[in-house]
């Protein structure tokens, strides 16, 4: 996701230039003060607090310090910077005043949670409980991405805040709630803090845990090398590396995205470099905003395809030592940036495939289906109406009968793939169910539903290991869900889902 230096800083600049020149001095003082606050450097913020400036550049790079710092003196500072602001200053001073003052009010609530000695969570009151039990998993996700980006190990501790909703999100990140939500943005990297959004936002949970992942590798990338990336190919990196922490891989093409390469390229949807390289969150629509990650992951995997983990610190070193980007990128390809990007563009086409392209037009909505396949989800929705009431009435045998007149494609959506296989357990064909949720399993590995309808399937089977890592999974995604707390939660034996709620 955008990294504060682009979102929050990009505004205050917009601001300045509404101002007239400032004198020489005063020019070099706030050019430098924009790079401290970009760099999230804090300790240069306070060293430019104590050198001669701009009338008010004192007391705004003292408000910045504080502010980096997580110090709760940061509202009153920024307000005496405003106080103090001459008119070269004014516009950075308001801009942080309002930025602090509007952070405070709405973290003044949440709860911390310590993590490890590097990272700690930051949690809204009614999470609290729920911090406790996930503050382990965070830990295995964030630390080794640290360990990894080689960030200093006595740095400022990586801040995670869990937001309730889109609204806390469009105040820290003073981005339109409308922007937000038709771009799918979940979680933001600012000023040394992680933003992210509750799995309680949505019904089914989300995989926060990897978007947690993800932004912790902007994290890291800000710490070591702060603005020497390419947003694209930071975004690139993130998505490459966004499971680092859980599985010490980089991150392959899940099948639904190589489907997903094919309907971009069959319907002229691939992003250009234009879009990639600015914030996700400005892209119109949750399914461009997804192709975006890939394509940008894409370009990453080339980028460093030799050798990866050694290439990525050679590019790091580098980046750190003051090399230019161009000149780094040339050196892992062996090609000129503009003979790599034609690589990376004919990469996007040879990774697409037709395979479960149906099934992601099916998930995805309407806008992209074919019209044969548009009127078979139109009747789909009275199937799977019609089913549930069979279903409320004791018919399962029916039930099941009616979803399996539905579409194959769509059968293996986890609307539709956790109905079957808990139907299927529950007329005693284990087997068959075994059989049907490896397709959903394959194509929608995070989603609660399907890993919930797994847990059942493997408990049925007799496999209680897997059954207890899939629950532990689904309780991951969607921990707010009564039916994945009280499966990962509950000691006692498997006794069925009595509770489960369509």
């Amino acid at each position: 996701m955008a990294t504060g230096f682009r979102i929050l800083l990009r505004a205050a600049c917009a601001l300045t230039f509404l101002v007239l020149p400032a004198p020489a001095g005063a020019q070099d003082a706030i050019a430098r003060y924009d790079e401290l606050l970009a760099r999230w450097d804090d300790g240069g913020l306070a060293r430019l607090a104590a050198e001669p400036g701009p009338a008010g550049m004192k007391e705004l790079a003292a408000a910045a310090a504080a502010f980096l710092r997580f110090d709760p003196t940061a509202p009153a500072l920024a307000a005496v910077a405003v106080e103090a602001a001459s008119e070269e200053t004014r516009s950075r001073a308001e801009w942080l005043r309002d930025t602090v003052a509007s952070w405070h009010a709405l973290l003044g609530g949440f709860f911390p949670q310590p993590v490890s000695s590097r990272v700690r969570l930051l949690l809204p009151a009614s999470h609290r409980e729920w911090g406790k039990l996930a503050a382990p998993f965070c830990a295995e996700i964030v630390d080794p991405v640290l360990e990894l980006f080689q960030v200093a190990a006595d740095g400022p501790v990586v801040e995670a805040v869990f937001l309730e909703n889109l609204d806390q999100l469009a105040v820290v990140s003073r981005v339109p709630v409308a922007r937000l939500e038709r771009s799918g943005t979940v979680g933001m990297t600012l000023f040394g803090r992680v933003f992210l959004l509750s799995p309680a936002s949505f019904p089914e949970g989300y995989a926060w845990h990897v978007v947690l992942g993800h932004e912790a590798v902007h994290h890291a990338l800000r710490r070591r090398v702060p603005g020497r990336l390419p947003h694209f190919y930071e975004e690139g990196i993130a998505s490459l590396l966004e499971e680092w922490g859980r599985t010490g891989k980089l991150k392959e093409l899940l099948p639904l995205e190589k489907a997903l390469l094919q309907l971009a390229d069959d319907k002229g949807l691939l992003l250009d470099r234009a879009v990639l390289d600015a914030p996700y969150w400005q892209i119109e629509g949750g399914l461009q905003a997804r192709l975006a990650f890939v394509q940008a992951r894409l370009a990453a995997a080339l980028l460093l395809q030799k050798a990866q983990v050694e290439s990525l610190r050679q590019l790091l070193d580098g980046l750190a030592d003051g090399t230019p980007f161009d000149e780094l990128q040339r050196t892992l390809t062996g090609v000129s940036p503009d003979a790599f990007f034609a690589r990376v563009k004919a990469r996007w086409r040879s990774a697409a495939s037709r395979e479960n392209l149906l099934t992601l037009q099916y998930d995805s909505g309407p806008d992209y289906l074919p019209e044969k396949a548009r009127k078979a989800a139109d009747e789909a929705a009275s199937l799977v109406t019609l089913g549930d009431l069979l279903w409320g009435r004791g018919r399962i045998a029916a039930a099941l009968a009616v979803y399996m007149r539905l579409p194959p494609e769509l059968q293996v959506t986890p609307d539709v793939s956790w109905r079957i296989c808990r139907l299927l357990v529950d007329l005693g064909r284990t087997a068959e169910a075994r059989t049907r949720i490896r397709g959903p399993l394959e194509l929608f590995p995070s989603d609660s539903r399907v890993l919930y309808a797994a847990a059942l399937v493997a408990r049925a089977a007799g496999d209680a290991e897997l059954a207890g890592r899939l629950a532990r999974d689904a309780w991951l995604v969607n921990p707010f869900s009564k039916e994945t707390a009280d499966a990962i939660m509950t000691p006692r034996p498997w006794q069925g889902d009595e509770t489960w709620v369509k």
